[in-house]
């Protein structure tokens, strides 16, 4: 005969073992639908942190290339651009000197102009390459110009302080300054070139 309490059969109540057993069930389903949502959670922001920094590393490779590249391609114009110039006012034909001549000039201009590009790469191209990022589109009249600028103002300021200290040859300075304008036009025209093609297009498209 079942036994009643209270109008109710016994074996109506939860005995405590199931009650145990039905809490530890319980704890245990929601403790793996939280692990389970936390790493679905993380699974879904990881590759979105992943292609961000992946995004900053190739901006960063492409921002060094850019400056490589503007080391070798800015003396290598130059020295051609000069050798034609003496090669016209000279009226020789001497192609092996002028060979040589736009090698040496080659190889130790790319020393300086590495160097250069390295110095405006950092403190001029980069923040100038970061707020034109941001931009939908157009800029490329004013890089261009910052570039120069800064190229014209950082190889001008040898002959200014050779000037200043009273080093420098005021005969040779009208030869001096067309020398170093020529250079930081080539050099400011070949940083803004690559570092608007290799990193602003880029970084647009990829905002």
């Amino acid at each position: 005969m079942p036994n009643f309490i209270l109008g109710r059969r016994i074996d109506a109540f939860p005995s405590p073992s199931r009650t145990v057993e039905a809490a530890k069930a319980d704890g245990i389903a929601g403790m793996s639908y939280a692990i389970s949502g936390g790493l679905n959670h993380a699974a879904a922001v990881r590759p979105e942190r992943l292609g961000i920094r992946m995004k900053r590393l190739a901006l960063v490779g492409r921002g060094l290339a850019a400056i490589l590249l503007t080391g070798l391609v800015s003396p290598l114009i130059f020295a051609v651009g000069f050798a034609a110039v003496g090669l016209l006012q000279s009226g020789r034909r001497d192609f092996t000197g002028i060979a040589e001549f736009v090698s040496a000039v080659w190889f130790v201009g790319s020393f300086i102009a590495l160097a250069c590009a390295m110095v405006i790469g950092l403190c001029i191209e980069w923040p100038k390459s970061y707020w034109l990022m941001k931009r939908p589109s157009g800029g490329w009249l004013v890089s261009f110009l910052i570039s120069l600028f800064a190229a014209e103002l950082l190889f001008h300021s040898t002959p200014f302080i050779g000037i200043g200290q009273g080093t420098a040859q005021t005969s040779d300075l009208a030869g001096d300054l067309i020398f170093f304008t020529s250079a930081a036009a080539i050099g400011g025209t070949c940083s803004a070139g690559f570092w608007w093609a290799l990193v602003v297009r880029p970084g647009r498209r990829f905002a």
